[in-house]
């Protein structure tokens, strides 16, 4: 904003003018819809102090709880606020019993700020201004994310290729699990053409919780179009997620239980869970084959199965199942299936044919049988990884992180 301001010297009647240039602090306007939000902003606000970012809100009796990815919340029913100021590189949860908007007024943080990312949750800001594939803004450490969601539960594994979180948006949060620390600096980029189809979750609005829960393949299952994965608590069979089961990896977004409101609207801690396949409204007969993780409800956690049927549980050739994790930098599980009796012989070598690792397993009958790599000492590296019976062989290539 410019102002233009004059001067007279009244001495010897000379006039001088001046023009002012006045900075104008930035804003930021973020959307609150009712119920869960995870939010952020990439303006850094003049007055940090959360009850004033928030002050309208509350003023209007809509909001119900806003926490930080700290543990500490503001509490207004309860006249209880920890929250202090507003940290412009973190995530905020807010729940509101209507549709919001609060304004950041303040500066705008340089989009290439590194935000530091510890080893485990992190949940953190979103600080460019536009919408970019997640992929792309989140380059730059993709090879440390174990799990990123978004405030909806929609998320990505890179380390199984499954990425269902969509773009980042402006003024919303994102929660990150990382293998180790690491700096983050948003990337920008072209859009990646093709994603998966996004997780879902009954259609409805966030509970503030969720865990997530990867179909990594079917076996023997020829899903339709209108397939689709349930998950019910084993405790009162109620549904807590649902997902359509067009491919695989599927992603499936599991309700947690909502602390703030008094009736159950999804998984509490510990609930058991089981999964049903539907197609056409028939119920197809499955086996949850567990791969990392349990059939229970834990929030944040993250599982990944292979679906069965139990229909036809002998595969008509030697199959080898891809590895999880992969990369792996711990004792991975291998499965494979057989089509008859027979021992088999489990070999990794590297790509020179060099072996590494070998073990050995006699007299095993017909079906899919787990195996756990224990003691793999090799240095980093790509490797391949075969299993062989005394007429069939099958492979596939491994990576090894250390």
């Amino acid at each position: 904003r410019q102002r233009q301001m004059c001067i007279r010297d009244s001495l010897v009647g000379a006039e001088t003018t001046l023009r002012l240039f006045v900075n104008r602090p930035d804003e930021q306007e973020v959307t609150l819809s009712r119920g869960w939000n995870l939010v952020s902003t990439y303006i850094d606000p003049l007055d940090p102090r959360v009850d004033d970012i928030l002050g309208a809100v509350v003023e209007r009796g809509r909001l119900v709880i806003a926490k930080d990815g700290r543990g500490r919340f503001w509490w207004p029913a309860q006249n209880y606020n920890g929250l202090g100021e507003w940290d412009v590189l973190q995530g905020y949860m807010i729940k509101v019993t209507a549709d919001e908007s609060f304004t950041a007024v303040g500066r705008r943080v340089p989009p290439d700020t590194a935000i530091v990312l510890v080893h485990g949750w992190n949940m953190i800001a979103y600080l460019l201004d536009r919408p970019v594939d997640s992929r792309i803004a989140l380059g730059g450490v993709l090879d440390h994310i174990e799990i990123a969601k978004d405030g909806a539960g929609r998320f990505m594994v890179p380390s199984i290729n499954y990425f269902g979180m969509g773009d980042m948006e402006p003024g919303q949060g994102y929660k990150l699990r990382m293998a180790e620390q690491v700096p983050l600096v948003y990337q920008q980029g072209d859009r990646i053409a093709v994603y998966p189809a996004a997780p879902t979750a009954l259609g409805c609005a966030s509970t503030g919780g969720d865990m997530s829960l990867l179909v990594r393949g079917v076996e023997n299952i020829r899903p339709s179009e209108r397939a689709e994965v349930i998950v019910r608590s084993a405790l009162g069979g109620e549904i807590v997620g649902r997902a359509p089961l067009t491919g695989v990896p599927c992603g499936v977004i599991v309700r947690g239980d909502d602390p703030t409101t008094p009736e159950p609207d999804g998984a509490r801690e510990g609930d058991r869970l089981t999964l049903q396949v539907l197609d056409r409204g028939n119920e197809v007969p499955v086996r949850t084959d567990v791969i990392t993780g349990a059939l229970a409800y834990h929030e944040d956690g993250l599982t990944v199965v292979d679906l069965l049927s139990t229909s036809v549980t002998v595969p008509d050739r030697l199959m080898l199942a891809p590895l999880y994790p992969n990369p792996f930098n711990g004792p991975p599980w291998v499965k494979f299936g057989l089509p008859e009796a027979s021992d088999v012989r489990l070999t990794i070598h590297g790509v020179d044919g060099r072996v590494v690792w070998r073990r050995r397993l006699r007299n095993l009958g017909p079906g899919w049988h787990r195996v756990q790599l224990l003691n793999v000492s090799s240095p980093s590296g790509v490797y391949i990884l075969e299993a062989k019976t005394g007429r069939a062989s099958a492979a596939c290539k491994i990576a090894l992180v250390r």
